[in-house]
């Protein structure tokens, strides 16, 4: 980049071209159920010094989104499938973690949005304790926790979901470690 015009820019004039570059409007989709998942823009391929200047940015300036389903999704094919979708969705969000650059886990801010239904209150969170608590452990390893990550829940109850039930997604996440007063519902 020597000899590039953009080099004999401050470095604050710089840093405002990669922040509009680098910086999405809504929080980035990290799929958990597909092979995908969020790439850094091209403009962090062109050298090492922009590379070295606006990566770290792109994580800090976003917030990245994974969604963990109720496993509603494939419930025709079976209790089986939907235990497979959901562990299979932990699994891929944890690797997703681990794979952002170490530096990053400091800046990110995580939405972590779970969908949820009647039967995921009795007896999903309870069947899959130990999954939640795996990928709470890698959240927490990794520096994902609060205030930096929201917990978003979209419950998909007919007559929406009551006072009981709120309370007890709220209890269920606590015991994980994550805090239940800074859930978001969502219908």
């Amino acid at each position: 980049m020597d000899r590039s015009p953009l080099a004999k820019l401050s470095p604050e004039l710089r840093n405002s071209i990669w922040k509009l570059l680098v910086t999405e409007d809504e929080p980035l989709q990290v799929s958990v159920t597909l092979p995908t998942t969020v790439v850094p823009p091209p403009i962090t391929k062109v050298c090492r010094q922009i590379r070295s200047e606006c990566h770290l940015m792109f994580y800090a300036m976003n917030t990245f989104r994974l969604d963990i389903p109720s496993g509603d999704e494939c419930a025709a094919e079976g209790e089986a499938a939907v235990t497979d979708l959901f562990q299979e969705s932990v699994a891929k969000a944890i690797l997703w973690m681990e794979a952002v650059m170490v530096e990053s886990h400091k800046v990110v801010s995580l939405e972590l949005h779970v969908a949820v239904n009647s039967h995921w209150v009795h007896y999903d969170m309870k069947d899959r304790a130990g999954s939640w608590k795996e990928l709470v452990t890698a959240m927490k390893a990794c520096g994902y926790g609060e205030p930096r990550t929201v917990v978003t829940v979209q419950h998909h109850f007919d007559g929406g979901l009551s006072r009981d039930g709120e309370s007890q997604i709220r209890e269920a996440f606590g015991t994980l470690g994550l805090d239940g007063d800074k859930m978001i519902f969502l219908l």
